[in-house]
């Protein structure tokens, strides 16, 4: 019984030793790197108004939830097929808490390409000056990626800035990119 048992062990042996030789052996790993960038939605993103060129104030920037899935989308997805946000709209529509939900401006009453500029490293900014026909108070503004419809990606609802036929509104968009 003894030597049955002694074979049958080295039989085992063996065939495992044959088949760690000839039997491929693969092993995949998964390697999670973690990164984070960020446009940053705190106080290095804010948004300047000036009133026929004299300031009158910086408004904090809000981030929406479609913006940043869609900013993913265009920076990790090489099958992206939308444009970059370089448009500054304005309305008089009334925003709420949910602002980051939304995904239009409430009553947009002007769209335009506004110029970029960079003011530092890890900086952004989009400029653009408005002009009225009538008079408006204006009650919000955000950044999409069209002309017409598109990706709401930034978005001010509490301004309260009154304008008239004769007023210019110059709206100074500014971000930081970066890592931390």
């Amino acid at each position: 019984m003894r030597k049955l048992y002694k074979g049958a062990i080295i039989s085992i042996g063996i065939i495992a030793t044959i088949l760690f030789l000839f039997y491929p052996i693969a092993t995949y790993y998964t390697a999670i790197i973690h990164e984070r960038i960020a446009i940053s939605d705190k106080t290095g993103n804010q948004v300047s108004f000036y009133l026929n060129d004299k300031y009158i104030g910086t408004w904090h920037n809000n981030m929406t939830y479609v913006g940043d899935d869609a900013i993913n989308d265009r920076l990790f997805n090489s099958s992206w097929t939308g444009s970059f946000w370089n448009y500054i709209a304005i309305g008089t529509g009334d925003g709420s808490a949910t602002n980051k939900s939304r995904t239009a401006l409430v009553t947009e009453i002007d769209r335009q390409l506004a110029t970029f500029y960079k003011p530092a490293d890890a900086q952004w900014g989009l400029n653009y000056t408005f002009t009225f026909a009538s008079s408006y108070t204006i009650k919000e503004a955000g950044i999409l990626n069209a002309n017409a419809g598109g990706t709401l990606a930034f978005y001010v609802w509490n301004l309260n800035i009154s304008v008239t036929n004769v007023d210019t509104l110059k709206i100074s968009w500014q971000g930081t990119t970066n890592g931390y």
